[in-house]
């Protein structure tokens, strides 16, 4: 699971150094500005306090998540602090804790360098340069950078879920569970990314089951329907007939995935146990059907992957696919503004809070018409057929395995959250075909120029509400 050996090495290391450096800065500067907790941080550095006082028996409420970011902030702030000679206000600090994530943000790199060698390693345009550029603009993900700066669980929840997946294509399937484990004790809806994991081994094992290079299937088409219907079908004969090549199949994916399984197991009765999959206070995350979140998703894909979303030949292809299929069109849309229209969910906390940018999104666009909901669903159309384009050279159980996991992350949501994207977005990013460097310079740069607003919008433009003294500050 090494990253790219030679020069590339060293390249990558210079860059995990600009990155550190940056972040570091960074992080002083958020320091320097908003020295106290700050929203959710409330609640995180309250509670992790406490157990840097050895209190592990009182819980607040009002945190909804299990205490993994606690728990890996003690086992490495506790030695540094005995080492450095520190007080328990020094080691357990606002500043000491919001560097965890930094350790997280350059973790991440690494592994979208791990991650993207894995993926394209073999293919014949795989370049070092390349992939090394593509973990930059990853690790500079805007609604992930910004949390690098404060106490939040998204740069860690993203760390270990990733890992996972590294260890999982590396067939270190036992290990890879344990950091699922990880990952869930950050965010408990990381069980979903622990069964898309052993979703891709099943969707691996059915591909070599039916054999495409045996039955003269084209490469090309085991990403299509056609194949996936096929598979099925002989899954069912080997099912129906017992066959050797099915309990092969039945055993290797036992073998392979009895550790997730246990996991799964486990997390079940923790939510009997529990009475639900939330701890603490579930009045503001209750499940429902939020079909738009798919619609959301398919927006911040467009705009922070933009050069690969949109080039001349993909519109031009776009256009020939209306005038070919005009009909699936047509019931695409259908379909949606039902979706639309009964299953929009506007959460309380939506027009309740003008510090989250979705305020203003949803204020100042959905809201700004009562069609608007309709009007951008041809948009929505094109951004998942873009996003499909991106993904034509992963094999269709994958792609099913995505399209369920990325539906069970953000569909339940009631609350427009883009980070509920973070996960799907790397995800898809991640198996897009790896692009060439003016694309990548394209994406950098918006990268780049997101977070400079939204972090200068943070640290710089700072206001009060009419009833309240407090600085408020703006965020995602």
């Amino acid at each position: 699971m090494a990253a790219p050996g030679g020069r590339h090495t060293l390249a990558a290391l210079e860059v995990c150094g600009v990155l550190l450096c940056l972040a570091a800065t960074l992080l002083f500067k958020f320091d320097e500005k908003q020295p106290i907790p700050y929203m959710d941080e409330q609640f995180h550095i309250g509670q992790v306090i406490k157990y840097c006082e050895g209190n592990f028996y009182e819980w607040d409420p009002k945190i909804t998540t299990f205490p993994g970011l606690y728990l890996i902030s003690l086992g490495v702030l506790k030695p540094v602090g005995w080492l450095m000679g520190w007080d328990e206000d020094t080691t357990c600090s606002v500043l000491n804790l919001r560097a965890i994530n930094i350790m997280f943000s350059i973790g991440n790199f690494y592994l979208f360098l791990a991650l993207i060698r894995k993926i394209h390693g073999k293919d014949k345009n795989y370049q070092d340069t390349v992939a090394v550029v593509t973990a930059v603009v990853l690790s500079l993900f805007p609604v992930m950078y910004f949390f690098t700066f404060l106490y939040y669980t998204d740069p860690g929840s993203t760390f270990f879920t990733l890992l996972m997946y590294l260890l999982s294509l590396h067939d270190n399937h036992k290990v890879a569970a344990m950091m699922g484990l990880v990952a869930i004790l950050f965010r408990q809806t990381n069980v979903i990314w622990v069964a898309f994991v052993a979703g891709v081994k099943f969707g691996d094992l059915v591909v070599r089951y039916v054999g495409p290079e045996k039955r003269d299937i084209p490469k090309e088409a085991i990403g299509s329907m056609d194949f996936l219907i096929y598979s099925v079908y002989l899954l069912f004969v080997g099912l129906k007939d017992r066959t050797k090549e099915f309990q092969q199949l039945l055993s290797s994916f036992l073998s392979s995935t009895w550790s997730y399984i246990l996991l799964f197991v486990g997390f079940a009765a923790f939510i009997v146990f529990n009475g639900g999959i939330v701890v603490g206070d579930r009045s503001a995350h209750v499940a429902v059907l939020n079909f738009p979140q798919l619609f959301y998703f398919s927006c911040v894909t467009f705009i922070f992957a933009f050069p690969h979303m949109l080039t001349l030949f993909k519109a031009f292809h776009f256009v020939d696919f209306l005038f070919r299929r005009p009909v699936l069109f047509f019931m695409c849309y259908l379909i949606s503004c039902v979706l639309a229209m009964y299953f929009t969910y506007e959460h309380p906390y939506l027009l309740a809070d003008n510090r989250h940018y979705t305020f203003y999104i949803w204020r100042r666009i959905y809201l700004l018409h009562p069609y608007m909901r309709y009007i951008l669903i041809p948009a929505y159309i094109y951004c998942y057929w873009a996003i499909h384009e991106n993904l034509q050279n992963r094999h269709v159980w994958w792609k099913l395995t995505y399209a369920v996991a990325l539906f069970l992350s953000t569909v339940p949501q009631q609350l427009m959250e883009f980070r509920y994207f973070i996960i799907p977005y790397l995800l898809f990013r991640l198996h897009s075909p790896l692009s060439n460097l003016s694309k990548l310079m394209m994406e950098l740069v918006i990268a780049i120029a997101v977070n400079a607003v939204t972090i200068h919008l943070f640290l710089n433009r700072p206001f009060t509400w009419p009833n309240s003294n407090d600085v408020q500050r703006f965020m995602w």
